[in-house]
């Protein structure tokens, strides 16, 4: 949810912006009980409840090949032995 910046005037954000956005006019959408709406990261939009309801929001972020490696690395070391989860209080060397 939040507000995208729909309607004139600059806001908060420190730029100006009015009834278009980068992909053009606005464009309203009504969902109804169990539908879903999907749209990319980054895309601006704005959030308006006609009756009570829930809303939920969920943001699906993108991994690297190296921080799925790094992430499996420390769970299994963890896992193994408890001198992997001591805090470091000494810098060797």
């Amino acid at each position: 949810g939040g507000d995208g910046g729909s309607g004139g005037g600059g806001g908060s954000y420190g730029f100006e912006y009015g009834e278009n956005n980068a992909y053009g006019p606005e464009q309203t959408i009504t969902l109804r009980p169990g539908d879903v709406l999907y749209f990319p990261s980054g895309m601006w939009h704005r959030v308006e409840t006609v009756e009570p309801g829930v809303s939920l929001n969920v943001s699906l972020m993108g991994t690297t090949y190296a921080t799925l490696v790094c992430d499996s690395l420390q769970h299994l070391m963890v896992g193994m032995d408890e001198g992997w989860r001591e805090v470091v209080t000494f810098r060797p060397g």
